[in-house]
């Protein structure tokens, strides 16, 4: 508001002025000085919009701090270590607080190992969420995850994210070769495979220097279409025992869909334990087990 006073107080002037010089009141020089110095006339005016949208921000990052400051002391890391081939993971009575409603509760599922497990629902409910808790980022305030019998708390981190190929909603990608980003997460067996099973392959065909071709942050220099399929080249390259998939088909046209699909149920065939976050058709339709997440606490487990 203070900004748009300002600018109307400037064009006021600036009217006067030209009208002046229309009836000859004032002489060209001057009119030109005035309107050049009224913008520092309105100057402060115009600070004190700024310096209070900055004490906001300021505000904001002080609340955040001491909410921080304020948390409990991290828990101690688990020290356990489990094979994830041929486990079951078991979610029970999973709730997890403080996501701004974007989490589940009361979420319970069993996910075996050689299927496809999909948690759908509509946005917000949680279904990320549920995934982290998978794969340990995310502390639950009620009920547990476990692995084998083994509570995902407890085991030792880095073991357990070695078992894990995670696919976020947002691909990670950063600044060197698309050869260094499919291998960013470590090196794939069979690279040209992995792009196939993507589709990425038809994107490398069309990119000028092929593997070698610079991205920019965050994938620049690719569609998100594109991005989305390095990711999940990445992902389904990987021999991770644990297939976590968020949104896959995400920017992805019917045809590559399809072929993605194809290549996940192919994984679990293969015996990976692979859960996929989905609400399309398509997404759902693969899933030999139906989770449907719902914030309030129904969840609902259909075996397709």
């Amino acid at each position: 508001m203070l900004e748009l006073l300002a600018t109307l107080g400037v064009a006021l002037i600036a009217v006067s002025i030209g009208l002046r010089l229309v009836f000859g009141e004032m002489g060209l020089t001057t009119g030109l000085t005035v309107l050049l110095l009224a913008p520092d006339v309105y100057w402060p005016l115009r600070r004190i919009g700024v310096e209070f949208h900055a004490a906001q921000d300021g505000r904001a990052a002080a609340d955040r701090a001491f909410a921080l400051i304020g948390e409990p002391a991290a828990a101690p890391l688990g020290h356990q270590t489990v094979a994830a081939r041929g486990a079951q993971i078991r979610i029970e009575n999973l709730s997890v607080a403080g996501r701004d409603g974007h989490c589940p509760r009361d979420l319970t599922a069993a996910i075996q190992p050689g299927r496809v497990t999909v948690l759908t629902g509509r946005n917000g409910a949680g279904k990320s969420t549920a995934l982290q808790a998978i794969a340990g980022l995310t502390v639950p305030s009620a009920g547990r995850v476990t692995v084998a019998g083994v509570d995902v708390t407890d085991l030792e981190p880095s073991a357990w994210w070695r078992q894990l190929s995670w696919l976020p909603q947002r691909p990670v990608l950063v600044p060197g070769t698309v050869r260094d980003n499919l291998a960013l997460l470590g090196d794939l067996d069979d690279l040209e495979g992995a792009c196939a099973a993507a589709g990425f392959d038809d994107v490398l065909a069309q990119l000028p220097e092929g593997m070698d071709t610079v991205l920019g942050r965050g994938g620049v220099g690719l569609s998100l279409g594109q991005r989305q399929r390095l990711g999940l080249a990445r992902a389904l390259g990987s021999h991770a025992a644990v297939l976590l998939l968020d949104e896959p088909t995400a920017h992805l046209d019917a045809h590559t869909e399809d072929r993605v699909l194809r290549a996940i149920v192919e994984r679990a065939r293969a015996g990976a334990t692979v859960v996929v976050v989905g609400h399309r058709e398509r997404v759902v339709a693969i899933g030999d087990h139906v989770v449907e997440v719902v914030s309030d606490g129904e969840v609902r487990y259909e075996p397709v």
